[in-house]
């Protein structure tokens, strides 16, 4: 099995990259998603961050206070690394057990953003890295997730590894301002299944 891990800066496009796998029946597997399941679900490591950043950290129907826990997160580099210390270790473990799911697969997909702050990169047999125009990547976020500002999601991309430096590290990269998506996704797919 070859593991392809997808990453990019915010907004950079890497959803939809995956998308255009998940048409080509690859399976994908969302590290950012279900890391926000983990993070609903299970219960130790809810308690863990409600310990660290407030019982706030969850509304009342037991989501997550996302504009609450952004203010306390990304404004401080050190619970940055606390909260990954809680959910990281978690997401691994469950990346494994899909993984056992997906294993009659010849190659699977890991969508991430934190794959090089991580170290998950190196778990993984090739890279492919999306971007974008920083300034097309910040106008994404903000349709998208309405309750960010652009001062958020510009601290976000100052936290990030530089886009440049994860440029340097892909296997693949793709500019997601392009009209040719989808022909670069299947150039890619050719020269993955060549490795």
């Amino acid at each position: 099995m070859i593991k392809v891990g997808v990453t990019g800066g915010i907004g950079s496009g890497k959803t939809t990259v995956c998308k255009l796998l998940e048409e080509l029946d690859y399976p994908v597997y969302y590290a950012d998603e279900r890391a926000k399941w983990i993070l609903i679900n299970n219960q130790n490591c809810k308690k863990q961050v409600q310990n660290l950043f407030g019982d706030d950290s969850f509304l009342s129907d037991g989501s997550i206070n996302r504009i609450y826990l952004a203010d306390k997160v990304f404004k401080n580099e050190e619970n940055v690394i606390k909260l990954n210390k809680i959910v990281h270790p978690l997401v691994e473990l469950d990346f494994k057990n899909w993984l056992d799911e997906f294993s009659e697969h010849n190659i699977i997909f890991k969508e991430a953003a934190l794959l090089f702050e991580t170290g998950g990169n190196k778990k993984l047999d090739k890279i492919i890295v999306v971007d974008a125009p920083e300034q097309v990547r910040i106008n994404r976020v903000l349709k998208r997730d309405r309750h960010r500002t652009e001062e958020q999601v510009k601290s976000i991309i100052a936290k990030q590894i530089p886009q440049e430096t994860k440029n340097e590290l892909a296997d693949y990269l793709i500019l997601n301002n392009q009209t040719n998506l989808k022909n670069l996704v299947n150039e890619i797919l050719e020269e993955i299944k060549e490795y």
